[in-house]
């Protein structure tokens, strides 16, 4: 069954943490994380004599140790930046706490230290220890500059005529 569509305000705040991953280079970071790890493992590896076997257990662990407490990082870094995003937006932010308790993302308590996301209670708690730093970019409405123009403000007659001739 299909589970129903998220509220529009959940469905932006689902889009802005994927445009924050982008904003911030997650993508880049982890691309060039992963290749010097490996690079690194390799080269110890075989300064030790190891195989491909040990090859792998190093990687085991430093992906245990250093990508995923760096990707856990990098989720809040773009929860913030979206929440941040969506308080520039004149979105409520108040609510998005609540989305997080609720996500269901499967990570639970000690299962967060071998996954790549924090667990939903885990989020929330740490987002709501910044909430004010994020609500000072609270917005509720839109500055001039972004209001719609009437269709009398989009064009003005010139008012004399000149003739670009003379």
């Amino acid at each position: 069954q299909i589970p129903p569509p998220l509220p529009p305000a959940e469905q932006a705040l689902v889009l802005a943490h994927e445009i924050a991953h982008v904003f911030a280079s997650h993508g880049q970071e982890t691309l060039s994380m992963q290749y010097l790890m490996h690079t690194l493992f390799t080269i110890g590896s075989l300064l030790a004599g190891g195989g491909s076997l040990a090859i792998g257990i190093e990687e085991s662990l430093g992906n245990l140790l250093f990508t995923l407490p760096k990707s856990r990082e990098m989720e809040f870094e773009a929860d913030f930046i979206g929440l941040v995003l969506l308080a520039r937006t004149c979105y409520d932010i108040s609510g998005a706490f609540e989305v997080f308790r609720r996500l269901n993302s499967g990570v639970e308590g000690a299962g967060e230290y071998s996954s790549t996301h924090p667990s939903d209670e885990s989020r929330a708690k740490q987002l709501e220890a910044v909430t004010d730093e994020i609500k000072q970019y609270q917005m509720t409405e839109f500055p001039p500059a972004f209001s719609t123009p009437s269709s009398a403000e989009w064009y003005t007659p010139p008012t004399e005529t000149r003739s670009a001739w003379t």
